[in-house]
């Protein structure tokens, strides 16, 4: 039998993730073990090059849902994605061309000023060898 068309909404989209609800307390033990994780700056010694302090990482929050940004960052990354690859593939189509270009062109540049073939200029030089 053929299938009909199913009626009713469409299937469901990526629901947002789970709020927490309850927050978790936090105990004296963990703070003091994240005050002892903090990395001390060493002491340079006279010939090693001057150190740099370790960056203080700071918490980044928990980043709500937002479709709306969400979608911006995906269309930022094709973008960006599309570029990248636009400057690459115009890399090597040029060395592609030096590849392929053919005798006469390379002649013609040696010359000076590379005038691409067209198809004129080709008949022109039929015309003129002709003569």
């Amino acid at each position: 039998p053929r299938k009909t068309r199913r009626r009713g909404r469409a299937k469901a989209r990526a629901s947002p993730p789970p709020r927490k609800t309850r927050r978790r307390v936090r105990t004296k033990a963990r703070r003091t073990s994240r005050r002892r994780k903090r990395t001390t700056m060493m002491k340079p010694t006279p010939t090693s090059p001057p150190r740099q302090k370790p960056r203080r990482r700071t918490k980044k929050t928990k980043r709500r849902w937002n479709p709306r940004r969400l979608k911006k960052e995906r269309k930022e990354k094709r973008r960006r994605r599309r570029r990248r690859r636009a400057r690459e593939s115009l890399q090597m189509a040029k060395t592609r061309l030096k590849k392929t270009m053919p005798r006469r062109l390379l002649r013609k540049r040696k010359e000076g000023g590379i005038r691409m073939v067209t198809v004129k200029a080709r008949w022109k030089e039929k015309k003129a060898k002709s003569k």
